[in-house]
């Protein structure tokens, strides 16, 4: 069974313009992956500093997989510096 994931980050406002370079590399780099079905990046339109990505995973152990390898890579402290607060972060079922 798939795994829906969304991820909301708040973003530094002084960090906007090099999370933007980020997400633009998730998008171009996340489906790559083993196990990533699809990726969507959305910018909220009234607060330009949130993100929301939507993505999906042919399973929820392929996902924690990839956070793992991000976290050990060191991947996730250069995201991390760009954030006001820890994402939100939860699977979900479609309906």
């Amino acid at each position: 069974m798939s795994a829906n994931v969304i991820i909301t980050f708040t973003v530094k406002p002084e960090k906007a313009g090099s999370f933007r370079v980020i997400m633009n590399s998730v998008k171009m780099d996340l489906p790559k992956v083993e196990g990533c079905l699809n990726v969507a990046i959305y910018n909220d339109q009234s607060n330009s500093n949130v993100y929301t990505l939507v993505e999906t995973w042919a399973s929820e152990a392929l996902h924690q997989k990839h956070i793992s390898g991000v976290i050990e890579s060191g991947g996730w402290g250069v995201i991390s510096e760009h954030l006001i607060c820890d994402p939100i972060s939860r699977y979900f079922s479609q309906i």
